[in-house]
């Protein structure tokens, strides 16, 4: 789903104003983003819970085909995010 979709399934479902919907769409990124950096956590209370983990170096062993060598380095990935679904989606 687009923002712009989004943004048109809220004016639809409250009868909101397409402005006040775009408005309030960027509030809730602007509070979301906020979280995450601040706390690396943001919790949509009964839907969703979105979390940013470190993950640990972890050791790489390549080996050239032709030369026989191998070589060594550690593959860092610093930041993974995870999103845990609160409740059973149906539909």
């Amino acid at each position: 789903m687009t923002q712009t979709e989004l943004v048109n399934n809220m004016v639809s479902l409250t009868g909101l104003k397409r402005k006040e919907a775009k408005n309030a769409l960027g509030a809730f990124k602007s509070i979301g983003q906020n979280e995450m950096k601040k706390r690396g956590l943001f919790v949509l209370p009964g839907f969703a819970k979105f979390v940013i983990k470190n993950k640990a170096a972890t050791k790489v062993e390549l080996i050239n085909q032709h030369s026989k060598n191998i070589f060594f380095f550690h593959h860092v990935v610093s930041n993974i995010f995870f999103v845990t679904i609160m409740h059973k989606m149906t539909g």
